[in-house]
Formats: C-alpha cells, structure tokens, sequence
C-alpha cells in the first residue's frame, strides 16, 4: 500500500494567511503564539520560527549573528517591518527601560500594590530598589505568627 506524500505548503503564502493588516497600526499575527506571547509557526522544518523574525528576513534579508529583531511598537504579535528594528540584547533592554516597561520602570508607575493598597509615603517601603506595600508586609508576618503556633502545637502533639 502507497502512502500519499505529504504535499508541502509555501511558507510564504502560508505567513501571508496569518496577518491581518492594518493601514494605520500593527500587523498582528494571527496564528499560534507561544507561551511568552510572541507569534510563531513552523517553516520548512520542525523548528518554530518566531513570525516577527521571519517577517524581518522576508523584506530586509539574514539577520546578522547576534542582533535581535526588536518591536518599536512593543507588540509581540506585530509582523509589520517598519515596526521592526534590529538591535543587540542590550539595545533591547534600553528601548525597554526608554519606555518604561523594565521591571523597576514598569512598578514605578504603579499607584497600588496588587491587593489594592495605596502607595503612600506611609504604607510604602523601599528596600533593594523595590517599593513594598506595608500594610501586606504587616499581614504576612501575622500570618506567618499564627502560622508558627501551628507548627508548634502540632509538634507538641506528635
């Protein structure tokens, strides 16, 4: 018995099916994300290649060993190519910060802590450049006190 040869797909047309474009903004990929959220799909080989990436190479051409494809629009799923820039790690990570999207850059903009409360000078404490919200920190020492005298009338039990 004759098994029907798996017929190959263009990687290109198949890309193409998976953009919706937008004359004004991104051009958002469609198809499967990864978990971090940046678009992918399997081109001419079992590897995933990023779709931002392979946009890049489409209308620009290699990318060159140890540059990244990065987004000025800061949307992971946007294939269009002059959305598109290429940079080092480090050039990355200071359009991230330029834009306040770094870890410290991105909190800093916060008015709350994430149960609700207000960051005031009174309920705020700065320690290792992290601000910390004292009025969880107050209740996560109560509950680790009454979470001691569990521990220890369980182990006067045993």
């Amino acid at each position: 018995m004759r098994v029907a040869a798996k017929t190959r797909r263009d990687p290109v047309a198949f890309f193409w099916s998976k953009v919706e474009r937008s004359d004004a903004g991104c051009w958002e990929w469609r198809g499967s994300l990864m978990k971090n959220g940046y678009a992918s799909f399997v081109h001419d080989s079992p590897n995933k290649v990023l779709a931002h990436r392979y946009s890049w190479m489409l209308h620009n051409g290699a990318i060159p060993v140890g540059l990244l494809v990065c987004h000025h629009c800061d949307n992971r799923r946007c294939v269009r190519p002059d959305h598109l820039f290429l940079g080092t790690a480090l050039d990355n990570m200071r359009d991230m910060r330029a834009k306040g999207r770094s870890g410290s850059g991105h909190a800093r903009h916060w008015t709350h802590c994430v149960r609700g409360h207000e960051f005031t000078p009174e309920n705020t404490k700065v320690r290792y450049n992290k601000r910390r919200c004292l009025t969880c920190s107050r209740e996560q020492d109560r509950l680790a006190k009454k979470l001691a005298r569990c521990w220890a009338r369980m182990a006067r039990c045993a």
